[in-house]
């Protein structure tokens, strides 16, 4: 494999390690703000496919 090819492999490995990661963010930042509204965790965690563990601890 040349440079080229290695590189752009590198590439899309770290952009879609990023929209993993932001993708991530984005679902503890609407838990958090679920919880804020009060709404029950049980159905925080029916919407937000996390388990009742991950999201106390959010």
């Amino acid at each position: 494999m040349d440079y080229r090819a290695r590189m752009h492999g590198a590439f899309d490995e770290g952009r879609s390690e990023g929209f993993r990661q932001g993708a991530e963010e984005k679902a503890c930042e609407t838990v958090r703000k679920l919880k804020a509204m009060g709404i029950p965790v049980e159905q925080i965690t029916e919407s937000a496919g996390l388990t009742l563990g991950e999201i106390r601890e959010l």
